[in-house]
């Protein structure tokens, strides 16, 4: 069986969703633990959860994400387990998608900030990764598409 780290490198290299999303994933996996007080993550089941909640954070974070069937190829499951897995995910998290900046930001610290003994994630997510404090909205002007926002790493 393949390590979580390589598992997780697999992901990053060929699915293309931000780095961002491997947070959001976190996130996601303490809601399921926090809603179903008898689910367990063992080596049976944390690859299967991993690429579903990736997934399902590119999905709701990124604006262009690949299909289910794609996923399913980069997790090493097939597509049928993968769309079953996608909605039995989103049922135990009670289809709650939404992240707030501060739930973020908590999360981001706690991986880079606060425990410097986990900076062996920093080379998986790089430099990409961003804090939602060092995002922000600011007005582009273009001569050809008229005034539009756009959001930009400050």
């Amino acid at each position: 069986s393949i390590s979580i780290q390589k598992y997780l490198e697999r992901i990053l290299k060929y699915a293309s969703c931000s780095p961002n999303c491997f947070i959001i994933a976190l996130i996601y996996i303490d809601r399921i633990i926090q809603r179903n007080q008898t689910f367990v993550i063992n080596s049976l089941n944390i690859h299967r959860l991993l690429i579903t909640s990736i997934m399902v954070a590119a999905k709701f974070l990124d604006d262009f994400y690949y299909n289910n069937a794609y996923y399913a190829k980069v997790g090493g499951v097939s597509c049928h387990e993968l769309n079953c897995l996608e909605l039995d995910f989103l049922f135990m998290i009670n289809f709650s998608l939404n992240v707030t900046p501060e739930v973020y930001d908590q999360y981001y610290r706690a991986i880079f900030c606060d425990e410097i003994r986990n900076a062996s994630l920093r080379p998986l997510c790089g430099p990409a990764i961003r804090s939602a404090a060092e995002y922000k909205l600011v007005e582009k002007s273009s001569r050809n598409a008229g005034d539009e926002q756009t959001l930009v790493c400050a």
